[in-house]
């Protein structure tokens, strides 16, 4: 078994089956989202999984980001009923304090509930996606799907696979 969550003191956290069986439903940040009737998703019965600022409209079960965590609500962070998702690296990043318009005197690891990931930057979408023990959020800005690196931003075909997938990250990687 993979090993992909890991508490505030590094140790693996076992969430595995945590909600298996269950119905989830997943509020993204899209303008849309402020204009729809959210008031049935706080009945029982079901998982909430926020994305990036959707958490400012619905304050969901789980939380995930991917950005630099000054980019989100302070109270989001602070908030021990939402687990949060957070890369491992980014633990020690300052927040930012919207309500005050300053950093925060708090780092990612001084909040409550967070779940930390060790994530990579190299999507391989046929040889080790979701059996890897790190969560991948797409490709590198110099990376392209096939692995190549390239030198130079300007360059938008690969060399070595002549596709244009160069970059190409999200915090919900569909393809």
């Amino acid at each position: 078994m993979a090993k992909y969550f890991y508490n505030r003191d590094g140790e693996v956290l076992p969430l595995q089956d945590n909600y298996k069986g269950q119905a989830c439903f997943i509020l993204a940040g899209g303008p849309s989202l402020k204009d729809n009737d959210l008031s049935k998703l706080k009945r029982a019965g079901f998982v909430t999984i926020g994305i990036n600022n959707s958490a400012k409209v619905f304050r969901p079960d789980l939380w995930v980001s991917v950005d630099d965590p000054a980019n989100f609500m302070i109270s989001i962070w602070r908030d021990p009923k939402i687990m949060k998702f957070c890369m491992l690296g980014k633990r020690g990043k300052i927040l930012w304090d919207n309500n005050r318009w300053c950093e925060s005197k708090y780092t990612v690891k001084d909040c409550p509930n967070i779940v930390y990931y060790q994530d990579n930057e190299y999507f391989k979408p046929t040889d080790e996606f979701l059996t890897e023990e790190t969560i991948n959020w797409g490709n590198h800005t110099n990376r392209c799907e096939c692995g190549a690196m390239r030198d130079d931003k300007k360059i938008k075909t690969c060399s070595v696979c002549g596709k244009n997938m160069f970059g190409c990250r999200s915090v919900l990687w569909l393809r």
